[in-house]
């Protein structure tokens, strides 16, 4: 693949468009894309290889856009399998290739399954303390039942007495000995503490560690680091190791959830 400041140049449009200006066309997609934006990282990315030709990193984000918009689906091979065919890809971009594929074709995992049956998402819970109607029948209650005030599933949903109910909070809690990842905003798959400690200071050292002018856009890792992979768009440079931790953490997040 010709570089784009060459075929720019052949195409007499280097003056217009400076390098500079381009390297900010792609810096902004790889920001839609890490901000969770990925209808306008595909279309930014879309838009910059439609005006300066075909370009490895700007794929990458339309492929990895459409893996977050879409996951758990077969059809999500297909960008990166094109990519391949399209550009030369070193073999260890190519195992980063390989483990996006897995991740994003996938089967959905199961969800844990609560006591109560109903989603603990987004509820305001109190006691209901309201007393039995004299005369109508109904023996007082013995404890007050708890009372769902505010649900996705219903405005108002009286549960039965003794059902019991998961409190918001402990929703995604993780088994004892294990803690949330938080490798990005919303990351609770469950690891060691150990490896929660490696995370947030592979998040700090992020920075240090990228090539902005490398082969592979702005997140472009400098030598002997590579993609976490946390999630498709997880693009912080880490160790091998690292990476092969998120990968083992991921494929064991479900048996590691409070039950």
């Amino acid at each position: 693949m010709k570089h784009v400041a060459l075929a720019l140049a052949a195409a007499g449009l280097l003056s217009a468009s400076p390098a500079a200006a381009l390297q900010r066309e792609l810096d902004r997609a790889y920001a839609l894309l890490q901000g969770g934006s990925y209808k306008s990282a595909q279309a930014a990315a879309r838009a910059y290889m439609q005006a300066n030709g075909p370009r490895f990193s700007a794929a990458m984000i339309i492929a990895i856009a459409q893996c977050m918009q879409r996951p758990h689906r077969s059809e999500n091979a297909q960008p990166f399998l094109q990519i391949r065919r399209d550009y030369s890809v070193p073999a260890a971009k190519n195992r980063e290739i390989d483990k996006l594929i897995r991740d994003c074709t996938s089967p959905r995992p199961r969800p844990v399954p609560q006591e109560a049956g109903v989603s603990t998402e987004a509820l305001t819970v109190q006691l209901d303390t309201r007393a039995a109607r004299p005369g109508a029948g109904e023996p007082p209650p013995t404890r007050p039942p708890v009372r769902i005030i505010r649900s996705p599933v219903s405005p108002t949903l009286d549960l039965s007495r003794g059902t019991t109910l998961v409190h918001p909070a402990a929703a995604g809690q993780c088994r004892q000995g294990f803690v949330s990842r938080g490798a990005f905003a919303g990351d609770r798959v469950c690891v060691s503490p150990a490896t929660r400690e490696q995370v947030r200071q592979d998040n700090g050292a992020a920075r240090a560690r990228i090539d902005p002018r490398g082969a592979y856009g702005p997140n472009t890792c400098i030598q002997g680091f590579v993609w976490r992979g946390a999630r498709p768009s997880d693009l912080v440079c880490v160790t091998p190791a690292q990476r092969d931790q998120a990968v083992r953490d991921n494929r064991a997040a479900a048996g590691r959830r409070a039950q």
